[in-house]
């Protein structure tokens, strides 16, 4: 692999931007509920205030709408640019409570305890197995006690957890995985406490594909 796979995410989402926006909103997806079941974990009394940092934000379709509708403040990072521009478009720039943020997530800076809650959706996936610990552990840093986790991943363990790269939707795209025993512990070493832990079945292009969604906590209690 002579690109970095940073640099084929990032390229690859660039070139497919449109595609996989139109791919993704034509197939049912659980993103909806699993929101709904971080909203209701942070409670009535945090989450129209709370300020939630989104991963891997896409066009903004459903994600960044749904949480944008529903809490204080929404930092909302994607490392590509023409992803971005999506959704700038389907947000809004004025009079909105979203920061737009475009870059690498390995790259961002917060203070900590930033956040009640960090959503990484179909994004840390796309990082190596070294990078989605640290990822993990950034993510614990900059939640507030009680702050929480939502995030989604693969289940299918890459060979040497090198991770692999493939055609898909007309480009290359690199991915990385483990299986749900070392998912689950990735966050639960970086300090978490799995509040809920479930596989989801999605059907791809006809093809069936499982999806670990890690609903999880930092200890402490949320201030309101």
């Amino acid at each position: 692999m002579t690109d970095t796979p940073q640099t084929l995410v990032q390229r690859g989402y660039d070139e497919i931007a449109e595609t996989y926006l139109q791919w993704a909103t034509q197939k049912e997806t659980p993103r909806p509920a699993q929101l709904q079941l971080l909203l209701r974990e942070l409670g009535p009394a945090v989450a129209p205030s709370a300020h939630v940092l989104e991963l891997g934000c896409g066009a903004g379709v459903p994600g960044t709408q749904i949480l944008s509708r529903a809490c204080g403040r929404v930092v909302a990072n994607d490392i590509s640019t023409a992803q971005m521009r999506l959704a700038r478009t389907h947000i809004g720039t004025a009079d909105t409570n979203v920061e737009f943020m475009p870059g690498d997530m390995t790259q961002l800076s917060f203070h900590d305890g930033s956040f009640q809650a960090v959503v990484a959706l179909y994004s840390i996936i796309h990082l190596p197995r070294d990078d989605q610990r640290a990822m993990f552990r950034r993510a614990y840093a900059w939640l507030a006690p009680g702050g929480l986790l939502l995030c989604n991943l693969g289940t299918s363990e890459d060979d040497e957890g090198e991770g692999s790269v493939a055609s898909w939707l007309g480009t290359q795209m690199y991915w990385s995985q483990c299986g749900p025993e070392a998912n689950a512990r990735m966050v639960a070493e970086a300090g978490f406490d799995v509040v809920r832990n479930t596989i989801i079945e999605e059907e791809e292009d006809g093809r069936v594909i499982p999806f670990q969604w890690i609903l999880a906590r930092k200890q402490g209690e949320l201030a309101t």
